[in-house]
């Protein structure tokens, strides 16, 4: 048969015939632990701040828990009013200081029910009755005796006859019933409450008056108005000596305040500055003492209890401090001794404080925002040589000749693009006759029978047999040729057949 654990203190209830040889060790739990908790137990328990924060505390079954001890100091720094200590819905008595800090009061409940508050600083009985924590005890049926002070923040109902001795007596109604008569309290002196009683205080709660002294024919002669500290004197007042107002003191009705011979008038209302006071403010009563202005004066304090007037100058000067006990004047801002800090590019600065001798500043990266200083200022001869978009350039001696590439044109051969470069002219050196390919701007002379225009085209031909190079016959030169010149000669002989010679210079132009 399993154990099982007591309603409200949860205490292992051990099973017949369960634990056998381990039973003492539960018992010894039970009773020098958790029932040593319950009826003696004294524990602190940290109260979460926040608004409406809840603190939860447990009884757990056969083990120790904070809400099975019988006295719990709540501790910590509260800057709410509506925080909360959650306890078990297990019958049980408490006994609950608020000794957090903050003043604020913590309620003690079950959770989900209202709970009782309890005031920052005040120790209270409460018990849970397995719904909510209710107050342990409402009423002493017997006498008490109090040795200190008793404070009491609610209502007080008196059901019998009161006596009170020593040498203060406050009544405090607030809202409790007011009294019929002054023969419902019975005490020594009542009137006023002088004769026997020293330092009395008087508190009421009354419609008209909360407090209200009569004479012997029961006539108001003062009253206080109800919740206020405004005194009401229904008849005339006569002062034998001086009369102090050390507040806001409003006369109605008509009356009428006689202008003494001297005197300091304090809290007026509705004094009229242009009219009903002379003279010039000074600056001990918070006033300037100076009487008349100039557009764009300013004041300054040219002594402890003195302020001066600083006159307006012309547009774009600025006010400059003189220093400690100097004034200040309108003048230029000196870059070299007025400002401090380095202008930063975003306003026209460099953002740079320190520069090297003869260096030369670039844009900084993104990072930095400012300018950068090239590494070196080089030495003679070398020029300032790019290393791409994301490095800082530098100063590099440049390869000789300063040609980085080099393309072969019309006739023009070279060993290679870049690095040691070989230029050379493209000339025919071989020797077959049939050949008929020959390079851009070779030269050749063709037997054309007839004279040919400078800068003309025509096709050229390798004549047949290979014996020259002739327009009418033989295979065509490759490329596109032109004559750059001719010689033409008809010759006539007598009784011969007329004989005409004629050459050309051509040039390969494509």
């Amino acid at each position: 048969m399993a154990s099982t654990f007591s309603t409200n203190l949860a205490l292992e209830l051990i099973g017949t015939g369960d634990q056998s040889g381990t039973w003492g060790t539960t018992t010894n739990t039970n009773l020098g632990t958790l029932l040593e908790q319950a009826i003696s137990g004294y524990v602190t328990q940290a109260i979460t701040d926040g608004s409406g924060a809840n603190t939860t505390i447990y009884i757990p079954n056969g083990s120790t828990g904070v809400a099975r001890n019988m006295f719990i100091e709540m501790t910590g720094a509260l800057t709410f009013s509506t925080t909360s200590l959650i306890v078990p819905a297990n019958k049980k008595m408490y006994f609950i200081f608020n000794n957090t800090s903050g003043g604020f009061a913590v309620t003690v409940k079950v959770s989900g029910q209202p709970g009782i508050l309890v005031p920052n600083g005040k120790k209270v009985v409460l018990t849970c009755n397995g719904t909510d924590i209710v107050e342990a005890h409402t009423a002493i049926v017997g006498n008490a005796t109090m040795g200190g002070t008793l404070g009491v923040t609610g209502a007080t109902t008196l059901s019998s006859t009161v006596s009170f001795t020593g040498s203060t007596f406050t009544l405090d109604q607030k809202s409790d019933t007011a009294f019929a008569t002054p023969a419902a309290l019975s005490a020594t002196g009542y009137r006023g409450f002088a004769s026997t009683v020293s330092g009395a205080s008087m508190m009421g709660h009354g419609t008209t008056n909360d407090v209200s002294l009569m004479n012997r024919a029961g006539t108001v002669v003062l009253g206080v108005g109800p919740n206020t500290t405004v005194v009401n004197i229904p008849a005339s007042l006569t002062v034998g000596t001086t009369l102090g107002v050390t507040g806001v003191a409003t006369l109605g009705n008509g009356a009428i305040l006689g202008t003494p011979a001297s005197g300091v008038a304090t809290n007026l209302t509705g004094l009229p500055l242009t009219t009903g006071v002379t003279g010039t403010l000074p600056v001990a009563n918070g006033g300037t003492d100076v009487t008349s202005y100039a557009i764009g004066d300013l004041l300054y304090a040219s002594g402890a209890t003195t302020l001066s007037k600083l006159a307006d100058v012309a547009t774009g000067n600025a006010l400059i401090s003189g220093g400690v006990t100097t004034a200040p004047s309108w003048g230029k801002i000196g870059m070299t001794t007025h400002v401090s800090g380095t202008l930063p590019v975003a306003n026209g600065g460099t953002g740079v404080a320190t520069t090297t001798a003869y260096a030369v500043q670039c844009g900084g990266t993104t990072s930095t925002g400012a300018h950068q200083a090239v590494a070196s200022v080089g030495t003679t001869g070398q020029v300032l040589t790019s290393n791409g978009a994301s490095a800082l350039p530098t100063f590099q001696t440049t390869a000789a000749g300063g040609v980085t590439s080099a393309v072969a044109g019309s006739g023009i051969t070279v060993s290679a693009a870049t690095g040691a470069v070989t230029i050379s002219q493209d000339f025919y050196t071989g020797s077959t006759s049939t050949n008929v390919t020959y390079p851009i701007s070779s030269y050749v002379i063709v037997n054309t029978g007839a004279a040919y225009a400078n800068n003309s085209s025509q096709d050229v031909r390798n004549a047949t047999g290979n014996t020259g190079f002739a327009i009418a016959s033989g295979t065509a030169l490759t490329g596109t040729w032109r004559a750059r010149g001719s010689f033409f000669q008809n010759f006539g002989l007598i009784g011969c057949t007329s004989v005409s010679v004629g050459y050309a210079l051509f040039q390969r132009t494509a």
